[in-house]
């Protein structure tokens, strides 16, 4: 049986669609819009009306508060949607929300938004492996979309206190404040025991399946105040 390597088959595909770029192509005149579809079980992003919605941050919202990098920030995480490796044990956790501007009330596209997390034994990774550290950018209207697992709790200063399950970010764009702060999950016990826990940076996780797999979402949206410099550095 032949074998393709990656490199044979992307020169293969190259060679395809520079013939095709020779031909005119025109959509039929009777041609219908492709109808849309969601299968039961999918996993769709749970981001707001997109394109052609008027979005405005309310009035009432506030900046989002600022936590600290804490001692296991790497920079340079990889640019990717996907924060684990292939396998990675633990519940499956989609997290979706905006990057908001707080003094035009719109959402900020092409923020850069570093996110690390703990795996399941509380651990985190070092060096260059980026294990469960990630990059995302922002689209036009200001979306992000993370796939990630529920990391655990784990205990600080030799057990005298724990950090409750959270989920780090650090989040940059032009003309505003770049900003470090947490999510943290909405009903978790461990919060009480947790000296570096705020309640405003705790959002509601729902419980999902796809076929017979369960997974989380979250919807966490972050607020940006106008300036320079590090808040929460």
């Amino acid at each position: 049986m032949n074998r393709l390597s990656r490199r044979d088959l992307f020169v293969n595909e190259g060679i395809g669609l520079a013939a095709l770029g020779s031909l005119a192509l025109t959509l039929r005149a009777d041609a219908h819009p492709t109808p849309g579809a969601v299968h039961p079980g999918s996993v769709v992003s749970h981001n707001p009306p997109g394109p052609g919605t008027d979005l405005r941050l309310p009035n009432d919202s506030v900046p989002t508060s600022a936590t600290g990098y804490g001692p296991f920030y790497t920079p340079a995480a990889p640019y990717r949607a996907k924060s684990c490796p292939p396998f990675e044990p633990g519940t499956r956790l989609v997290v979706t929300g905006r990057v908001w501007a707080w003094d035009t009330k719109l959402p900020l596209p092409s923020a850069v938004i570093d996110i690390w997390h703990s795996d399941i034994q509380g651990n985190y990774s070092t060096g260059s492996h980026f294990r469960n550290r990630v990059r995302l950018v922002t689209a036009e209207e200001g979306q992000y979309e993370l796939e990630a697992i529920h990391p655990v709790a784990y205990p600080v200063d030799n057990g005298s206190w724990w950090r409750s399950p959270h989920v780090h970010y650090k989040v940059a764009a032009p003309g505003y404040m770049t900003l470090v702060t947490e999510l943290y999950f909405e009903g978790d016990k461990l919060h009480e025991q947790d000296k570096v826990f705020q309640r405003a940076l705790m959002m509601p996780v729902n419980k999902r399946k796809s076929g017979t797999n369960e997974y989380e979402t979250i919807v966490f949206d972050i607020v940006l105040e106008k300036g320079k410099g590090t808040k929460g550095a």
